[in-house]
């Protein structure tokens, strides 16, 4: 089974890219498309997966709705941003109703 690019997530992987943080390494896999993009730009792997990983939870993948623009309107862009900003809807819920689990009809 071939693997995806780990940018992308969407073209399967030819080339891998070694990163050590903090002497902990870190193996990229990228298709030649998003690594040419990394080279073109002039950043590096490290700064590019970085940016990459400050995204996750915050912009939906799918439809690219931010979590600036739920907060704002209260509504999600597809059904997929319901899994990718879990912990924004939760919030929202907590601050809008007290709770995030539901109790029924008070009478």
């Amino acid at each position: 089974m071939s693997k995806l690019c780990d940018l992308c997530g969407i073209n399967e992987s030819t080339l891998e890219s070694a990163v050590t943080y903090d002497g902990v390494r870190m193996v990229y896999s990228f298709c030649e498309k998003c690594y040419r993009n990394i080279l073109e730009s002039g950043r590096d792997v490290r700064t590019v997966m970085e940016e990459k990983l400050v995204r996750v939870g915050k912009v939906c993948p799918e439809c690219g709705c931010r979590i600036e623009d739920f907060e704002k309107t209260m509504l999600f862009g597809c059904p997929s941003c319901y899994e990718n900003m879990r912990e924004a809807a939760f919030r929202a819920a907590e601050r809008l109703q007290g709770s995030t689990m539901h109790r029924g009809k008070r009478i």
